[in-house]
């Protein structure tokens, strides 16, 4: 039976892999990586879009022993946010929990940049809807 080094607190997580001590592997398995199916848009206020997708900003493989409770996603973001946006701005974080014991934490960080809106941009949009509704 191979034996692989793993860190023994029921999670592993890949990219700072330590030697705590030999477990066997049988006993252990990847977490899925977190789905973006649960991520939901933050609305921007004052943009000139009215919603950004998050990402989260690095994400790592987390094992866990088998018989051991799921593990847990905490999603944290704000209602809104106010423009201008960056791309890769920090907009929230997510959690991964076990029992109660905080696993890892990582950023949900802006896809994309999102400018402020302007006198041009809300007169050209309003002008655009009044040439629709006469037409």
């Amino acid at each position: 039976m191979k034996r692989l080094a793993v860190i023994f607190c029921v999670f592993l997580i890949f990219s700072g892999m330590f030697e705590i001590g030999n477990v066997s592997a049988e006993n252990y398995f990847e977490n899925p990586p977190f789905s973006d199916d649960y991520i939901v848009p933050v609305k921007v206020k004052s943009g000139k879009e009215n919603y950004v997708n998050v990402r989260v900003s690095e994400e790592h493989l987390i094992a866990k022993e088998k018989g051991s409770r799921n593990i847990i996603y905490v999603l944290t973001l704000p209602e809104y946010i106010n423009a201008p946006v960056k791309k890769g701005q920090n907009i929230g974080m997510v959690s991964f929990y076990c029992e109660d014991v905080l696993l890892y934490q990582a950023d949900m960080l802006a896809e994309k940049s999102i400018s402020k809106r302007n006198f041009k941009y809300v007169f050209r949009k309003t002008f655009v809807k009044m040439l629709n509704k006469n037409c």
